[in-house]
């Protein structure tokens, strides 16, 4: 009788050990959402190394640190559901990338993160085709903010690094377009300057007007990427 009682006791223990494993397992599915993807670099969509952080808005507080290095780019953190947090995620020798969002009702939250690299002296920056303007106007455009917050942040983590701006408009020689391109640079070195607080010194500008278009269609499209402030580095 005394092997029965024994492992009735140990169907027991088992039993209630499955149902806490269980509850834990529906607590955590109810509590947590898996974020994943990929870090990847933008020109070759290779792997990249990087650090990862992030952090609950809005209190700013760093929930988590971690640094992903793998063959295939992936990385994966868990998030509390129903909040919001800010993700950065920076890698040596390439542009720092930072995200919000929110986790709802979600489980798994998929994005993949796309590093631009850094231009070596005399390169352009890949975020020069985020800063354009309307057509006419050299007033800086909403949706180039966030590029341009991100050009000083890079100003600012290497204090050495000087720029040249160069202003481009639609195709055209005429000095109208000289005055709207220069209009243009001046325009995101004043905001560079005053809203970011980068030494003016470190940049420098250019007007090429409407001789160096990008694309010489007519389409809406080739004239907006024509109307550009390109970023170029001449010191590093």
């Amino acid at each position: 009788m005394c092997w029965i009682r024994n492992c009735a006791i140990v169907l027991v223990f088992l039993v209630v050990e499955g149902f806490f494993q269980h509850t834990m397992a529906n607590n955590d599915d109810e509590v947590l959402v898996r974020l994943e993807g990929k870090i990847l670099d933008a020109a070759t969509l290779k792997p990249v190394s990087a650090k990862f952080v992030y952090k609950m808005i809005p209190s700013g507080s760093v929930t988590g640190i971690r640094m992903f290095a793998n063959e295939n780019g992936e990385y994966l953190v868990q998030l509390q559901k129903y909040q919001k947090y800010k993700i950065e995620v920076s890698s040596e020798d390439y542009q720092p990338l930072e995200i919000e969002l929110s986790t709802n009702n979600d489980r798994i939250i998929q994005n993949d993160f796309h590093l631009y690299k850094i231009p070596q002296k005399g390169e352009v920056f890949d975020l020069s085709d985020k800063i354009y303007f309307e057509r006419g106007k050299f007033t800086i455009n909403e949706a180039s903010i966030p590029t341009l917050q991100a050009l000083a942040d890079i100003m600012q983590a290497h204090p050495d690094m000087k720029i040249r701006l160069e202003g481009h408009t639609d195709r055209g020689t005429l000095k109208s377009l000289f005055y709207l391109s220069e209009n243009r640079v001046e325009e995101v070195k004043r905001y560079l300057v005053e809203v970011n607080g980068v030494n003016k010194k470190r940049i420098k500008t250019k007007a090429f007007g409407g001789t160096k278009p990008i694309s010489n269609e007519k389409s809406a499209k080739a004239r907006k990427q024509n109307r550009r402030v390109e970023v170029r580095v001449i010191q590093l």
